[in-house]
């Protein structure tokens, strides 16, 4: 037996529909919002909505959908929507990942005389949205894409000699070399396959400048038939290549 809802009803689900597919809707922070309004449907009802959280660190700046009864089953697509567009990306990529004891080559801003060195201890906060950049603004992902719009860049966390919480951002590609354990050679050999089609092609590139830079290595190691290679050798080839790894 079909229960013929009230025709009210058919149109707030028609509007939410129609809403749905014309545009991305996006999430917005849920502060100085509208009483019973409903930002995806856009009209106003006589209960309270609902708060649907990013999955990601964004949720603590309250990022969300604010949806009626209605609405709130479009909620799950809306977020693989807005996914899709590269602007999110859930903390699900790293489901069962080891995020701690993370190496990546570092170059110190505080220490400028400091050799380009190794940092072991790095980790991925999940759970911290920080300030990332000059323009003081957060990264709304694990993932960026810098100035230059082709190269991708994540955010990378370390304890310094006091105990105090350091973060900046990396290229992909540093990360994923430092890292093969968890990552691979190739996007499919790691969580990063998990993201959105978006970044594929971002994180592809990234994943060549790491394989080139093993390549580079390798062929050092061939040409001095296996000899060791000491720090002050690898610093050298570390600052010809850190304008792609770092």
């Amino acid at each position: 037996m079909v229960t013929v809802c009230p025709d009210i009803e058919y149109k707030n689900i028609a509007i939410c529909l129609d809403t749905f597919h014309k545009h991305i809707i996006p999430p917005r922070r849920a502060t100085w919002i509208r009483t019973h309004f409903c930002y995806v449907c856009n009209t106003v009802g006589t209960e309270d909505t609902r708060h649907h959280y990013l999955k990601n660190a964004q949720r603590n700046n309250l990022i969300a959908y604010i949806v009626c009864d209605k609405c709130e089953s479009l909620v799950p697509s809306l977020l693989k929507l807005y996914e899709e567009t590269g602007a999110y990306v859930p903390d699900s990529i790293y489901k069962g990942i080891q995020l701690n004891n993370l190496a990546f080559l570092r170059k110190s801003r505080s220490t400028p005389t400091l050799p380009i060195y190794i940092e072991k201890g790095g980790y991925i906060n999940l759970s911290t949205s920080v300030p990332l950049n000059e323009a003081n603004t957060i990264i709304d992902s694990h993932f960026a894409r810098d100035d230059s719009q082709t190269r991708v860049e994540t955010n990378i966390s370390w304890l310094d000699e006091m105990g105090q919480e350091l973060t900046k951002t990396i290229y992909l590609s540093n990360l994923i070399f430092h890292n093969r354990r968890i990552f691979g050679h190739f996007i499919h050999e790691g969580p990063l396959a998990a993201s959105a089609q978006y970044w594929h092609k971002y994180i592809i590139r990234e994943y060549n400048q790491a394989n080139q830079y093993s390549d580079l290595s390798n062929y050092i190691q061939q040409k001095t038939y296996g000899a060791h290679i000491d720090g002050l050798i690898m610093s050298i080839v570390y600052l010809f290549w850190r304008g792609e790894l770092l």
